[in-house]
């Protein structure tokens, strides 16, 4: 089953950019169609260097935003089901990308040595 996932990672990948673009509140985001842009050109050129590249730039994004995540939870006075539900779903929706990106990492490193 990992090695499913860590093949399909690309394909996971979009899943976090589409539910960042829905969320966002405007259909013409240039940051989420740069994203979906540069995750499609991976799919059909699957370059090694843009395969190590691109899961840096997301791992380090979703660790900065883990930071921003743990800034706003502590803008809660009481531990209440807002903070829970931000907690739930921004900490499954970042881990999620954290883990994809890592994969996707690991598996073009793998390319890349051999």
């Amino acid at each position: 089953m990992l090695n499913r996932a860590v093949h399909y990672a690309e394909y996971f990948l979009v899943l976090p950019v589409l539910f960042y673009w829905y969320y966002s509140g405007s259909v013409l985001n240039p940051v989420a169609i740069a994203l979906l842009l540069v995750l499609l050109g991976q799919f059909f050129f699957r370059n090694t260097v843009s395969g190590i590249v691109i899961p840096i730039v997301i791992i380090a994004l979703v660790l900065f935003m883990l930071l921003a995540l743990q800034s706003e939870f502590f803008d809660f006075r009481v531990f209440g089901d807002d903070a829970r539900k931000l907690l739930t779903v921004g900490g499954i929706y970042l881990l999620a990308t954290l883990v994809m990106s890592v994969a996707m990492f690991f598996k073009y490193f793998k390319r890349l040595m051999m």
